[in-house]
């Protein structure tokens, strides 16, 4: 027996990055640049929703897309096809979660490329909850500041990104580090994944068959935490997404001086995908 609010699978996906293995991924090729791009678009979706309050703002895009991965494995109906929308999957789903899982691997841990990120993910069910045997399965495998803000679009941050040269370059900007929680429920529902967080709209009988549920189940609430901390030593990011179902110095003169509002990237530059976005206006804050 649940209660009609109570929760019976929780979700946690974690990152850390900070400033070895070699990288088995050199470049985002075939289905693993979809996921790219999915996860890009989803950042830059992301973005424009969360990014209308004043101040400062740090998330982690793919922190979220991992998180919401598993409940989208367990989804049917409009419920898979919204979060489908949202989270901007254009595979079937085995390889969605099969390409996933390789760039969350493949990203995790020690490499050679001047950084480091550990990943976790968490999948609690309630004792009792006769979940599907594929859904189980499937959690076995898985383990410009104005122009920006106004449109921002995966495509566009790419072009962005592909006009740059490498050069170097002297770059000031204040210390500063943010502690930042997103209202991750509001947001989601705004950019069309609706039916899941609906009650009597939900379709989530991939987890567990309708017959077995006494009441139905959906998502009753996500959570996401990101900080980010910039000195003289480097940069520390973190962040954690937890889902509840329920029922009911320069050789040359550049020079870059951020003494402004700015937005800000921490990216793989192998495949390109987005692990942090955010925006700083106030270093003080």
């Amino acid at each position: 027996m649940f209660d009609k609010y109570g929760s019976v699978l929780g979700i946690l996906a974690l990152m850390i990055a900070g400033c070895g293995e070699p990288r088995q991924i050199t470049s985002a090729e075939g289905d693993l640049a979809l996921v790219v791009e999915g996860n890009n678009q989803f950042a830059m979706d992301l973005y424009e929703v969360t990014g209308e309050d004043e101040g400062n703002l740090f998330f982690s895009p793919f922190s979220i897309t991992a998180a919401l991965s598993m409940v989208y494995g367990g989804a049917e109906g409009d419920t898979r096809s919204q979060m489908a929308d949202v989270l901007g999957v254009a595979l079937d789903e085995d390889a969605w979660h099969d390409n996933l899982a390789a760039l969350f691997d493949d990203l995790s841990g020690e490499h050679n490329r001047g950084y480091t990120l550990h990943t976790a993910n968490g999948v609690w069910g309630q004792d009792g909850v006769p979940f599907v045997e594929d859904y189980t399965a499937l959690l076995d495998d898985e383990d410009g500041l104005t122009a920006l803000e106004q449109s921002p679009t995966a495509a566009q941050l790419e072009e962005w990104l592909g006009s740059m040269s490498e050069q170097t370059v002297q770059v000031t900007f204040p210390a500063f580090e943010m502690d930042v929680s997103i209202p991750l429920s509001e947001t989601l529902v705004e950019l069309g994944m609706t039916d899941a967080f609906d009650s009597t709209l939900a379709d989530f009988t991939g987890m567990v068959a309708a017959q077995d549920m006494e009441y139905n189940y959906f998502v009753t609430s996500t959570r996401h935490q990101a900080t980010v901390q910039v000195d003289e030593r480097g940069t520390t990011a973190t962040a954690a997404t937890g889902v509840a179902i329920g029922v009911e110095s320069a050789d040359e003169s550049h020079s870059f001086r951020a003494d402004h509002p700015f937005v800000f990237l921490i990216r793989d530059m192998l495949t390109g995908t987005v692990l942090f976005m955010g925006r700083l206006e106030d270093p003080t804050a």
